[in-house]
């Protein structure tokens, strides 16, 4: 009997220990994959949760950002306005010292004593 023949049933018992090493393996392989899975799939989950609290806020913040916008412009105009009035009394005022001075100039003490 050839050598090869005698030594053929302790490959087959090798082949099969190493066909269970592998599907033993590739089990493990799989449990470990589904369980990475998982945690990806929380991760993921808690990442979405995150980036929804973070859109919340930027559009909480876009609004309150809107808001005084809004306040700075309408501050801007009563500014405007007011600074328009203010530029109108001082037109008046130097008016009114304009003609005072040109009354005292011509002796003019009172307007009442005119009419």
């Amino acid at each position: 009997m050839p050598l090869w023949s005698r030594k053929r049933p302790q490959l087959k018992w090798l082949f099969k220990e190493a066909e269970t090493r592998d599907a033993t393996a590739l089990k493990e392989a799989e449990a470990r994959a589904a369980k990475a899975l998982v945690e990806v799939n929380a991760d993921r989950t808690k990442l979405n949760k995150v980036v929804e609290e973070l859109q919340a806020e930027v559009q909480s913040r876009v609004t309150m950002l809107e808001e005084v916008t809004s306040r700075v412009t309408e501050a801007e105009t009563r500014a405007r306005q007011a600074e328009e009035a203010r530029d109108g009394l001082a037109t008046s005022l130097a008016r009114v010292t304009e003609d005072h001075a040109w009354m005292r100039q011509h002796g003019i003490g009172h307007v009442s004593t005119l009419l």
